[in-house]
């Protein structure tokens, strides 16, 4: 069997009863705090938001799916362009310890955007969003290091792991799994000059993943036959996006980052969330303290401070904030909020 095979075969059979208490509970704290990123990408950088806004409603759709915050609902893939827009325009969003992905950036938006037509279970969005952030992280290892020279793993293993996590919600057996894992590793892309230049197309990343992810599932679900063992193909993903593939890298101990996700470095990030903190409080206090440091000062909100005060920085726009690992969610992943936290959130 295939590493492409054995990794769709995995992710088709792993539902919800499978997953550990632990990993159910870090699942919802990243899922929190992706959405607490939302609110505040949402409200702090209207300016930065605005062309994806305007082009998810310009399409004119409608559907199920809400877009966050706006309260706009359309089709499924323009709100997973512009969720995945929304979450991770400021960059505030969890990190892949194994491969440097912001995967819950593509991946809530799919989960919600596929969730609200389909009218799923809290516990398959769980499940959809764990098993989804494993499989991207573990085709990264197999690309890493020489994946992160020229590409950008947000967008091209987000594509990954978006596609999967829409076929978990579209209950799908490993043979339609595969094709569309194969079918969003065919559209991966997304280079690294983003993370030098902190531009508008870091942003579009997550978004395009998101979308390009939830389409490749759509597009199999209507009866789409696409290409198989694509990722060991000689001139399939692995080879093409790593100097020296590691296949068995991307099987290795499989469904261990589940059962353990403090102990492996795969799946579910780690590093960027306290052990222990309470899921009821990461949006909110993540909200209020960016707010309160404030990125890029909008009309309708008067807490916001026109830049950004942090480890010797003077951010003075949401692009600007890209790429500073100093922003770091650590000081705002808390049990309790902090003294002035409460009514200090503002959405638009």
């Amino acid at each position: 069997m295939g590493l492409t095979r054995e990794l769709s075969a995995f992710a088709a059979a792993t539902g919800f009863s499978r997953l550990p208490e632990a990993v159910i509970a870090k699942t919802r704290l990243v899922i929190m705090d992706t959405l607490g990123c939302g609110i505040a990408g949402y409200t702090l950088a209207g300016e930065e938001l605005a062309p994806l806004l305007r082009l998810a409603k310009a399409e004119g759709a409608h559907g199920p799916a809400m877009i966050f915050c706006d309260g706009h609902k359309t089709s499924v893939t323009q709100a997973a362009l512009a969720n995945g827009g929304i979450i991770h325009t400021i960059d505030f969003d969890d990190t892949s310890a194994t491969c440097f992905g912001h995967f819950g950036a593509s991946l809530l938006p799919t989960v919600a955007a596929l969730g609200q037509q389909r009218g799923a279970s809290g516990a398959e969005v769980v499940a959809a969003f764990a098993v989804g952030y494993d499989i991207a992280t573990r085709v990264g290892r197999t690309v890493w290091p020489s994946h992160y020279d020229h590409w950008h793993p947000t967008s091209t293993l987000g594509t990954i792991g978006a596609a999967v996590a829409a076929g978990k919600l579209l209950q799908f057996d490993e043979a339609a799994m595969e094709r569309a894992l194969c079918l969003a590793a065919d559209k991966a892309s997304g280079l690294r000059y983003c993370i030098d230049h902190g531009d508008f197309s870091k942003m579009l990343h997550p978004a395009m993943a998101a979308m390009k992810g939830v389409m490749a599932a759509l597009l199999v679900e209507g009866g789409a036959k696409g290409p198989t063992g694509l990722l060991e193909y000689p001139s399939g993903f692995c080879p093409t996006f790593s100097a020296q593939p590691d296949l068995a890298a991307g099987t290795g101990e499989l469904g261990a980052a589940l059962r353990n996700p403090q102990r492996h470095h795969q799946g579910l990030p780690d590093h960027q969330l306290l052990p222990g903190a309470d899921p009821g409080y990461a949006a909110a206090v993540c909200t209020a303290r960016l707010l309160r440091v404030g990125h890029r000062r909008h009309p309708s909100h008067p807490h916001a401070a026109p830049v950004v005060q942090g480890s010797g920085h003077q951010l003075r726009t949401a692009d600007g904030a890209r790429s500073q690992t100093e922003h770091s969610l650590l000081p705002f992943t808390r049990r309790t909020p902090a003294p002035g936290d409460a009514g200090r959130i503002h959405p638009r």
